[in-house]
This record gives C-alpha cells, sequence and structure tokens, in this order.
C-alpha cells in the first residue's frame, strides 16, 4: 500500500512539475520613464529612480496613448479605468483609456494596480454611461463582475 501511495505522490509531482513548466513566464510591469532605446535596449528610469536595461523581443510592439475627450466614452466602448475604491463599492477614475478595437479583451479584469498606493485597474466593456452634471457614471463589465466607476470631470482620458 505504502508503495502505491509514494507512486502516486511521484505521478502527481511529476504532472505538477509538468504543468509549471507548460505555464507562461509571468509578466512584470515596470512604470517609469523611457531614457533611451537602442537596437532591442530600452533604457528606463523607474519611479525610485533606478535605472534598468530592458531586452525586448525580436518581434516587439509599439503603442501609443493620445487624449480623448470624455464623450469617446460610450456604451460598448472597451476601457481600461485605473482608479480608487470607495467606501460605497464604487471606484473613482483616476484616469481611463479607451482601447482601439484591436484591444478589446486586454487585461480583462478588475485587479489591483500601481498608479497610486491601493489603486485598480478595470479593463471591461462599458455597459452604461450616465451624466451626472459634468461627471460621468460607468457601468463597467467583465468576463468575472461588473464594476460601478465615478469619472469625474478632472479625470484624464
Amino acid at each position: 500500500m505504502n508503495r502505491i501511495a509514494a507512486s502516486a505522490l511521484f505521478l502527481s509531482l511529476l504532472l505538477s512539475c509538468l504543468a509549471l513548466a507548460q505555464a507562461p513566464a509571468p509578466t512584470q510591469r515596470i512604470r517609469g520613464d523611457v531614457v533611451a532605446v537602442d537596437g532591442l535596449n530600452l533604457q528606463v528610469k523607474e519611479r525610485s529612480g533606478e535605472m534598468l536595461t530592458i531586452k525586448l523581443a525580436e518581434n516587439y510592439v509599439v503603442t501609443g496613448v493620445v487624449k480623448v475627450g470624455i464623450e469617446a466614452i460610450t456604451p460598448n466602448a472597451f476601457v481600461g479605468v485605473a482608479s480608487m475604491p470607495q467606501s460605497d463599492g464604487t471606484q473613482t477614475a483616476l484616469e481611463v483609456l479607451v482601447f482601439p478595437e484591436s484591444g478589446r479583451g486586454s487585461g480583462e479584469g478588475h485587479y489591483p494596480w500601481d498608479l497610486q498606493p491601493g489603486s485598480m485597474m478595470t479593463n471591461a466593456t462599458v455597459a452604461e454611461v450616465v451624466a451626472v452634471g459634468p461627471a460621468r457614471r460607468m457601468t463597467l463589465r467583465y468576463k468575472d463582475g461588473e464594476k460601478s466607476s465615478w469619472c469625474p470631470p478632472t479625470c484624464p482620458s
């Protein structure tokens, strides 16, 4: 019986190791300023002041962010909302990014973010937008849930 249990444990560990070996490497988010690009080497100055050299993949892609008006936040738009949680369960947007259609689904969900201490990120489809004076209340739906977020008039988008 001990031999069967040991064999089962070994097989279980082996399968776990194989599953881990096939899992994609975790990505690391770095927030800072791009200082230089030299071929496939990207030099970044982190918020802490530390200089990093990041080796880029041969097929790296660069995307940019441009300012849009609050009117670009419309139902069915796919957005990324960096926000701060409020005591009533809503979120107050710090910034809203409106993704191009090709970015729909990118990072979908609600999770901690590093814009400010305690901030969150919600990448989701806008289900509803309601004007409340100069502000907007957005209902954001993602695969595992829904969040309500306030976008004050001062919120960059």
